[in-house]
């Protein structure tokens, strides 16, 4: 008899693991795809802020996405351009060689649109798309270079 309920009690526990494993498995996926575009948004924000922190000249084209700066590397200006190609968010480096940023971003926007000025805080963003997941990341620099003569 004893045994007959301990079976019994087995198997309910059995078939209600079964019942919640796979919303484990939905929820444990779910949350990885979040992980992973949260990272690769941090990324990006991360590399942009890094790379416009010692700008001279920064020039944002709206309509092409495209953020082009210059940075002093052994005293001599050199141009830098940050764009998004498919969903990846590429450096163009002064050599002509792309080198990718960050992944799954699905759009990219700076402001002020143009050339930004000296003492202007420049607030940039992206969106980052994993499955079900859409997130949107922002920041500002104020770039320490910016206006100073070259």
């Amino acid at each position: 008899m004893e045994l007959l309920v301990f079976l019994a009690l087995i198997l309910a526990v059995l078939v209600a693991v079964q019942l919640y494993l796979p919303l484990g498995g939905l929820f444990w996926e779910r949350n990885a795809s979040l992980a992973e575009a949260q990272q690769h948004g941090r990324i990006a924000m991360e590399e942009l802020s890094h790379e416009l922190q010692y700008a001279y000249r920064i020039n944002f084209e709206q309509q092409r996405r495209v953020l082009t700066y210059y940075k002093r590397v052994n005293g001599v200006l050199r141009r830098y351009r940050i764009y998004l190609l498919g969903r990846q968010l590429l450096l163009d480096l002064p050599t002509g060689t792309a080198v990718p940023l960050a992944g799954l971003i699905e759009d990219f926007w700076a402001e002020p649109a143009g050339e930004l000025g000296a003492r202007e805080l420049l607030r940039f963003g992206v969106i980052v798309a994993q499955g079900e997941q859409r997130l949107e990341l922002q920041k500002a620099v104020s770039p320490r270079n910016v206006g100073i003569e070259w």
